[in-house]
């Protein structure tokens, strides 16, 4: 009797760990599934597909900060600099975040593509820009000290510099919905993010907005 209760036992066990790897299989295959859609969905171009909410006035070079990130002391919360992050860095952001994040970017006004740290075209632009401001500056500062040795009693105003760059313009704000790839919406289990309206308004990047999260 003890002994057909032993094998009974080890039967028991036997049914009880094949039920054990079942369910552990089960587990595996849905987590690969999972990994291998969330994979999909970071080769998305999410970037080129981003639309901010309404924007305000507070001033990018006000916050506190750097270069990457910048603390808004009105809403109280950090604002994204994505043209300063590789597209990479960028799009593992905005999966991290879930979408629920201020960022300010720079894009192409004839393509909406957007400028990242990693793209070549956007690093020429950058050097371009601040050799233009460089030369600006020395162009004023021969300008005024002509007017100095002159030492005139008429006094001039120099006319306003308009945009060094007008095919690149400034973004800023949160991202009320969720970023769409081409051709239509993914699937219904892809990530989820905040709801709201689209902004339709933009800034030239001579005039820089911030654009706030609604709380």
């Amino acid at each position: 009797m003890t002994y057909r209760n032993d094998v009974d036992a080890l039967v028991a066990r036997h049914d009880a760990l094949d039920a054990e790897v079942t369910r552990i299989q089960r587990d595996r295959d849905q987590l690969r599934s999972l990994i291998d859609n969330k994979r999909a969905r970071l080769r998305l171009p999410i970037l080129d597909n981003l639309h901010v909410a309404s924007p305000c006035k507070e001033d990018w070079n006000a916050m506190s900060g750097d270069a990457r990130v910048r603390h808004c002391g009105r809403c109280d919360q950090n604002v994204y600099n994505l043209s300063e992050m590789t597209r990479e860095e960028a799009e593992s952001l905005l999966f991290a975040k879930e979408g629920k994040l201020c960022a300010r970017y720079y894009r192409r006004k004839h393509d909406g593509a957007v400028m990242t740290k990693d793209c070549p075209l956007g690093r020429t632009r950058k050097r371009r820009w601040l050799f233009g401001l460089g030369f600006l500056g020395m162009v004023l500062g021969v300008i005024g000290g002509w007017f100095a040795l002159r030492k005139s009693p008429r006094q001039y105003t120099l006319g306003s510099v308009g945009s060094i760059d007008d095919e690149i313009e400034v973004m800023q704000g949160n991202f009320p919905a969720r970023p769409e790839p081409p051709g239509g919406p993914a699937d219904d289990d892809r990530l989820e993010l905040p709801s709201g309206g689209i902004g339709d308004e933009v800034h030239h990047r001579d005039e820089p907005q911030v654009w706030r999260v609604k709380p």
